[in-house]
């Protein structure tokens, strides 16, 4: 089922008619006057009536991939450097990335953040530490409310 709602102070809502149940799932994307997502979000209601009114709240939307470009080997006895690069976002209300970096898969935002940029357009950091051993990867997106979208997919680097 597809049904136009409004969006207001970052959430969607509108008056839904469906068969009554317990946790349905409504999923929402807010779009831009070019057609693209710009927000999205769901929410898991118990249907008692069939006419109701749905609320779901949106946060900006992750970057599709962050992909590791290079490592390249300088020098042996040193960590390689290496490049990393995600898409860029379409979000009107653009803050920031942020480039977060755990030693464990699951990388959150309670991570070590590791890069910021304001730039809606600096899609990638380059990275020269002496870290030894896996580490794990996820940017996020920033709006100007400082709200986050959920992580990228996560990328492992071995830095021998």
């Amino acid at each position: 089922m597809s049904k136009e709602l409004s969006v207001s102070d970052r959430s969607a809502e509108g008056a839904i008619s469906v068969p009554m149940g317990e946790d349905r799932t409504f999923w929402v994307q807010a779009f831009d006057g070019n057609g693209l997502t710009q927000y999205w979000g769901s929410a898991n209601i118990d249907i008692m009536e069939k006419a109701f009114t749905v609320k779901i709240g949106l946060e900006p939307i992750p970057p599709n991939s962050l992909v590791l470009i290079y490592i390249n080997p300088i020098d042996p006895t040193h960590v390689p450097p290496s490049l990393f690069e995600w898409t860029k976002s379409f979000a009107l209300d653009f803050a920031a990335y942020e480039l977060y970096r755990a030693p464990d898969s699951g990388v959150t935002l309670a991570s070590d953040l590791i890069y910021t940029t304001g730039g809606i357009d600096s899609t990638f950091y380059f990275e020269n530490a002496q870290l030894g051993g896996d580490y794990y990867y996820r940017v996020f997106v920033v709006d100007t409310e400082g709200l986050r979208s959920d992580g990228s997919n996560e990328i492992r680097v071995d830095f021998m």
